[in-house]
């Protein structure tokens, strides 16, 4: 039962503190037929959580809570705020449509994109562009090295030149190239790369295509 609560969350109920004070929380807000599951582990088990809490009306809230026990650990009550991140959720979500139907995209058009850590020589792949040349896009863990190692060897020379010209200029630079793939097969393949990080002392760190 609730010992004391702030008037916004009496207000969440739509009651006054004094309504609330002395009810099951669970009946006042959120409206459950029994005790959350982080208020069900802090008696059992006390310590700290957190949790998500869905309404029906589409709002979301985080609770934070922390349980206070006794001198031999028994527990005596727990305190517990409440967050509104609902909007922060609705974000959350319209990154991943927008992400799904950049993927959706790439994948309709046959296009891939890159990010290469010019430092390092490894790169970050979308999917699309290890299914493309027969890998696992689970797996696959390509390199600058690997790149190179893989262009035709009529293409390669110009290839590398370009890659140079973008490297020194920071680009964008087109190349269109054959390399091979997984089974062994020439796909054709047309990309454009631009540095987009340098360090402080004008160093290419970072490509992106």
């Amino acid at each position: 039962k609730l010992t004391r609560s702030k008037r916004a969350y009496a207000e969440l109920a739509g009651r006054s503190v004094k309504e609330v004070v002395g009810k099951p929380y669970y009946e006042m807000f959120p409206k459950r037929s029994g005790p959350l599951p982080l208020c069900a582990a802090l008696i059992e088990q006390g310590g700290t959580g957190e949790e998500e809490i869905r309404l029906d009306n589409g709002q979301v809230y985080l609770s934070r809570a922390a349980a206070v026990t006794d001198g031999d650990g028994r527990y005596l009550y727990s305190l517990h705020i409440m967050y509104d991140i609902t909007e922060r959720k609705l974000m959350e979500q319209a990154v991943r449509d927008g992400e799904e139907r950049l993927r959706l995209a790439f994948s309709a058009a046959h296009q891939a994109w890159f990010d290469l850590n010019i430092r390092t020589g490894r790169a970050v792949v979308s999917p699309e562009y290890a299914a493309m040349i027969g890998y696992d896009p689970a797996t696959f863990e390509p390199t600058l090295a690997q790149w190179v190692d893989s262009l035709h060897p009529d293409d390669k020379e110009a290839v590398v030149r370009a890659f140079g010209r973008c490297l020194a200029n920071g680009g964008p630079v087109s190349m269109e190239f054959r390399r091979s793939t997984l089974q062994g097969a020439w796909i054709w393949l047309s990309g454009i790369a631009k540095v987009v990080r340098w360090d402080n002392h004008g160093k290419p760190l970072r490509m992106l295509g």
